[in-house]
């Protein structure tokens, strides 16, 4: 087991795990605190990112698909949150998301930013990014 998690792949394994984690967790913390009175969208995106964002990883993948599902929760914690009267299906809802407040898409695009760039800040620090030619 020791070996397997030396090695690149199995840090990087940990990424989904640690973001679904971090996900569910701000899925949760974001509808507890709708219940107080607090609108903190951005938590559902940027936990998962944040938790992705822990192992190191030399794949710039990730952070895309990171980014991609901090979007996607944050999108379906609005729909379960405010669903149209109109009609209260999530297709409805994603065909009229430009219908949604401007502070409500403000704070979806945020979570979507913390999403991509936690995994995206440990692909830099892991040596992923390509060398900068030295100065003259």
């Amino acid at each position: 087991m020791k070996a397997v998690l030396g090695s690149r792949w199995g840090t990087e394994l940990l990424i989904l795990p640690l973001a679904a984690l971090g996900g569910m967790v701000g899925y949760l913390g974001f509808f507890w605190l709708l219940t107080q009175g607090f609108f903190a969208l951005a938590l559902p995106g940027g936990l998962l990112g944040i938790a992705a964002g822990f192992p190191k990883n030399r794949w710039i993948g990730w952070a895309w698909i990171c980014g991609i599902a901090a979007l996607s929760l944050g999108i379906y914690a609005d729909w379960k949150a405010e669903p149209f009267r109109a009609d209260a299906h999530f297709r409805y809802f994603l065909t009229h998301l430009h219908l949604v407040r401007p502070f409500t898409l403000i704070m979806i695009a945020a979570g979507t930013a913390v999403g991509f760039w936690g995994p995206f800040s440990r692909y830099r620090q892991s040596g992923g990014q390509s060398e900068r030619p030295a100065a003259f």
